[in-house]
């Protein structure tokens, strides 16, 4: 405990117009509301308040949580960590879904872990969903949880890349039957063929789609490039600004590594100069990614780890230089826009 006892910071005190000399006292975080006499709210913010109120009357308002001797930054922490606690809990009591339409792709990137089961797409991961697995697939969704208020109502589309131009059609079904049924739609995507579903990318059928970029253009392109039509950044570019033109959320994903960390500045002003931070349906957040298919043991001390991040973040740009941001990198957040 921090201070001397007193008022808690979320303790609200409402004057009533229709009784003279009474209030209602409100507590944001216990839940607490009751009617107290003028004469209880002004000793409350009395600076010594064990010499206007009685033993009982301090424990009784300190049970209900109007008097504390938590500092405000302690009772924020409380708030935050029990808010956090409830968020867990919510989450654990409804049940999320997704479909992964296939493990096929359009990119061939060094570091994706599918290209090993995929043998870069020639393998069984061509394979798609069809219809009668779709049906299926909704139909399974009751027999694990046969309440449907207690399904999320987002399903993800994930691969692969879910939302080739080759699987328009299954796609357009899964996500009517899904609306049809109640749901919307979230979709990890590398945005190459979004367009291909214009009609689609709608508050009505999608929440949110996130997008991943490999740095600017020249290092972006030799990254994660379509494995027929070459270079892709701008296209993806244009089919972000397509996504959060419609209003639909857009989280670029910005992966990177030792070779292209050093991009990170270029295309955040990049996003700024083109208008994207300044639409609310834009937000960009990091992450580091790691060579899946050549990262053995003997090449261990050529990886680039968590640390040599974080190291090149503090020395490297004062904008990135504190614990919350560095922490995005890691966490997959937001990056704080306003440094």
């Amino acid at each position: 405990m921090g201070e001397s006892l007193h008022k808690s910071y979320y303790t609200i005190t409402v004057k009533l117009q229709a009784e003279d000399d009474k209030h209602m006292l409100i507590h944001g975080y216990t839940g607490a509301i009751d009617i107290v006499d003028s004469n209880i709210v002004n000793a409350m913010n009395a600076e010594n308040i064990s010499s206007v109120l009685s033993e009982d009357e301090i424990s009784l308002l300190s049970q209900r949580g109007y008097l504390t001797n938590k500092t405000v930054e302690e009772e924020q922490s409380y708030v935050a960590h029990f808010a956090d606690v409830l968020h867990r809990m919510n989450s654990k009591l409804y049940k999320n879904f997704g479909f992964v339409i296939t493990y096929d792709c359009n990119f061939r990137c060094p570091y994706c872990f599918e290209n090993i089961i995929s043998k870069h797409g020639t393998a069984w991961s061509k394979r798609t969903m069809t219809k009668e697995m779709v049906d299926k697939a909704y139909d399974a969704m009751l027999k694990i949880e046969p309440h449907r208020e207690l399904h999320s109502n987002n399903i993800i589309l994930y691969g692969g890349e879910p939302l080739l131009r080759e699987n328009r059609e299954i796609v357009e079904y899964i996500i009517k039957k899904g609306h049809n049924l109640g749901y919307k739609f979230k979709a990890i995507t590398n945005g190459y063929d979004l367009n291909y579903y214009s009609d689609l990318i709608s508050p009505k059928f999608f929440k949110s789609f996130q997008i991943s970029i490999d740095g600017f253009r020249e290092k972006h392109n030799s990254r994660k490039f379509h494995f027929k039509e070459g270079d892709s950044f701008d296209k993806v570019i244009s089919n972000i600004s397509l996504a959060i033109e419609q209003g639909i959320n857009t989280s670029v994903r910005i992966n990177f590594d030792r070779t292209n960390i050093g991009d990170r500045e270029i295309l955040i002003k990049y996003f700024e100069k083109i208008g994207f931070t300044k639409n609310p349906n834009f937000t960009y957040h990091a992450a580091k990614v790691d060579d899946f298919e050549h990262s053995t043991i003997k090449q261990n001390s050529k990886l680039f780890t968590s640390l040599d991040a974080i190291n090149n973040i503090i020395l490297g740009d004062n904008c990135f230089a504190n614990t919350e941001v560095i922490l995005t990198y890691f966490k997959h957040t937001k990056y704080n826009k306003e440094c």
